[in-house]
């Protein structure tokens, strides 16, 4: 019985890969005679009408070539490709990771007008957030928070913190180091913030709003050296540039499809003008490309996009960057900082405004007050058990003074 019941299942299975078999051949040569007939067609075309050129089709990509190379990999690379750009999720953008330069390579968010409507009762807060190196890239290959420090430069988001709506949100995503890289104060202040505050004003008047983000190294001026600077002992590298893409889909109807928008921006990582129009740094995508070296949005179909943003950029931003200069104040957390940020808009001309010099002042007492109750507490006692440790150390002294005095 055994016997006969593994003889059917042979038979069987014999039958069934016999029949795969002549399926793939009968489908292989149909292709095949489908492509001769192209091939005649366009011969035929050509000899009809000589100047009109001849794109000639590349081979089809059979199954028989699919599986073929999957032999040559298996031959060459046993044990898989060399990690070149490893991509973490997050849920509010997705990073491509440059481990040799300990930056990202790419960050890339979405922004809809139902996300912004969420997003303005978050009770998110930055006080409390603290920079920590991502866990999911290796150590060697991870910038720390210690090489930010004291370089100089600030940590520039990629994707800024109003895509976050609770503080695990911006603990967990946010404030990694796959999502940072080393920026200049004031560009991160000011040109960079309000390129960003702008994406998300946009988004309101569009379905969906999809940026990407990221450094450029770019050669210096006159030359053909790119030179860059590097920070801290793990050598995190310095771009000399940023790029933003930003992509706007309009909303469709029944009688039209999507209409797509595209531009990108370019901002020099060095101090700049904070009154600066948007359009003088608004660079083509082709030249984009090319320098980065990425095919931007590679499933979009380019005949339908409009090269060009239709939005313009508010004309009055004076009190948007004396808001921001604010809470950035209000951010400091030491005097040193404070007295960096007092420098920086003492260059842009922001502290000639009274809202600016108030926020200032205060901060100022605020903090030194809080290092006075930091020298105080060091010295007095912070429990009732060192109360009453202390209170008893001054009375042995006492009272062996008196003793060995008597």
């Amino acid at each position: 019985m055994s016997s006969l019941h593994s003889f059917c299942h042979s038979f069987l299975s014999f039958f069934l890969s016999f029949h795969f078999l002549l399926l793939y051949f009968t489908m292989h040569r149909l292709l095949s005679t489908v492509n001769g007939w192209k091939m005649k067609m366009m011969k035929k075309g050509e000899s009809d009408a000589r100047s009109v050129p001849i794109q000639i089709q590349p081979k089809q990509y059979c199954l028989y070539q699919f599986l073929l190379d999957r032999l040559h990999i298996r031959r060459i690379l046993p044990f898989g490709f060399p990690t070149i750009c490893p991509v973490r999720i997050r849920k509010s953008y997705v990073a491509g990771v440059d481990m040799a330069k300990k930056i990202p390579f790419f960050v890339a968010e979405a922004y809809s007008s139902s996300l912004l409507k969420a997003l303005e009762s978050r009770n998110a807060s930055r006080n409390k957030c603290r920079f920590v190196a991502d866990p999911t890239v290796p150590d060697k290959y991870a910038a720390k928070n210690e090489d930010y420090l004291r370089s100089g430069l600030s940590r520039g988001h990629m994707a800024p913190a109003g895509a976050q709506k609770t503080m695990s949100e911006m603990q967990d995503s946010f404030n990694l180091t796959t999502n940072i890289l080393p920026q200049d104060f004031d560009c991160n202040a000011f040109l960079w913030r309000r390129l960003e505050h702008w994406t998300k004003e946009i988004s309101v008047n569009h379905q969906g709003v999809y940026v990407i983000s990221g450094p450029i190294f770019r050669p210096q001026e006159g030359t053909n050296c790119v030179e860059y600077q590097v920070i801290g002992k793990g050598r995190v590298a310095v771009p000399t540039h940023l790029f933003k893409v930003i992509l706007t889909k309009d909303k469709k109807s029944w009688y039209s499809r999507a209409k797509y928008s595209m531009a990108a921006y370019v901002v020099p990582n060095a101090p700049i003008v904070i009154s600066t129009p948007l359009n003088e740094i608004e660079v083509s995508i082709d030249s984009l490309e090319e320098q980065t070296g990425m095919y931007f949005h590679p499933k979009l179909d380019r005949s339908r996009v409009v090269m060009h943003l239709q939005d313009q950029e508010p004309a009055a931003m004076d009190p948007q960057h004396i808001e921001w200069a604010s809470k950035d104040i209000q951010y400091a957390r030491s005097l040193w900082f404070l007295k960096m940020l007092e420098e920086r808009y003492q260059r842009q001309g922001l502290m000639k405004d009274g809202t600016v010099q108030m926020a200032m002042k205060q901060q100022k007492k605020k903090l030194n007050w809080n290092a006075r109750k930091k020298v105080v507490s060091y010295f007095l006692p912070t429990s009732v058990k060192d109360a009453i440790y202390v209170c008893g150390s001054i009375a042995a002294c006492v009272a062996g003074g008196w003793y060995y005095g008597n």
